[in-house]
């Protein structure tokens, strides 16, 4: 059932008539077993006394964008023996033209998705955190899911570019990793616009150049980055030099929210009303109900074992 069946039944506004949010293929049986359809194949995991738990539920979620509250950060290139001058790293004065309009959406250290009160389950929608004899357990503010971005704090970021007597660049990035022949890449923030496929909510790194004595900061969203086959956390070759990461970041840092969603990231409880037993449910996809506004519906289903960590 489409969540905004039950929406339109509050006169709220819906989004495409009739449109339907898929729900994966998944089993709570009597006896206990979960069978679930991955991408990898079927996982089937014991499940004891959990047959009164919904075997799926769908929430419907805004997303809140968390801006980056400081910006001072100054960039600075040594090249051999010429010191350039600093640049704001989050300066527009720092960037390449065609880099600013990403750099003005990028300006977030993370973003938060929280529930809007609305729901479906059993193939009939809800209203409040309250169904049947199920009730979900949510924090105060309703946050299901909250992606961070990896930003830049520090007062300065100095990268030291020397040529050796051999010829070959040996780089100093501005974490102190001495590397040849090769380019380190900083988080900067995260991409978003509102409408935006969510799926493209995403990181935005940054490597330091020049232009003439002054310092310069050049920004590629990840999937850019993928597209050059410089995939995180290892990197990739690129002209000649190997593009790495320079921060050994937590692996949600380094996909896009709507990779956070599949992988598990948004979890919720539910808690039987009668019995006080207690399941996480984890995301498994989602659904963007409409393109122009905030709002995604995302499926939850019980925690497999080893989504357990």
């Amino acid at each position: 059932m489409s969540i905004d069946r039950g929406i339109r039944a509050c006169q709220l506004t819906p989004y495409a008539a009739g449109e339907l949010v898929p729900v994966p293929d998944c089993d709570i049986r009597e006896e206990g077993i979960l069978s679930t359809f991955h991408r990898q194949g079927k996982i089937r995991v014991e499940f004891v006394g959990k047959k009164d738990f919904p075997k799926s539920i769908i929430l419907r979620a805004r997303v809140k964008t968390l801006p980056i509250e400081n910006r001072s950060t100054q960039a600075q290139l040594i090249v051999n023996k010429i010191v350039m001058t600093p640049a704001p790293y989050y300066g527009m004065e720092s960037l390449f033209p065609d880099d600013e309009v990403l750099a003005q959406l990028s300006l977030y250290r993370g973003v938060e998705l929280y529930f809007t009160g609305y729901g479906v389950f059993n193939d009939k929608y809800f209203q409040g955190d309250e169904f049947q004899e199920i009730k979900l357990v949510l924090t105060p503010d309703k946050i299901v899911l909250r992606k961070e971005f990896r930003v830049q704090t520090a007062p300065h970021l100095l990268q030291k570019n020397i040529r050796n007597d051999a010829g070959e660049w040996i780089i100093t990035s501005p974490y102190g990793q001495e590397k040849r022949e090769s380019t380190p890449i900083m988080g900067y923030g995260g991409f978003y616009k509102t409408g935006i496929d969510i799926d493209k909510i995403q990181p935005v790194f940054a490597v330091l150049s020049s232009v003439r004595d002054d310092t310069r900061v050049k920004l590629y969203s990840l999937l850019h980055l993928e597209q050059e086959r410089i995939i995180p956390p290892d990197g990739g070759i690129k002209g000649g030099s190997h593009w790495y990461f320079t921060e050994g970041l937590p692996s949600d840092q380094y996909i896009s929210l709507g990779d956070s969603i599949r992988r598990g990231r948004a979890r919720i409880t539910l808690q039987h009303l009668l019995t006080k037993e207690e399941i996480t449910y984890v995301s498994k996809d989602y659904q963007q109900p409409n393109r122009k506004g905030e709002d995604i519906d995302i499926i939850f289903m019980p925690q497999l074992n080893e989504e357990r960590k």
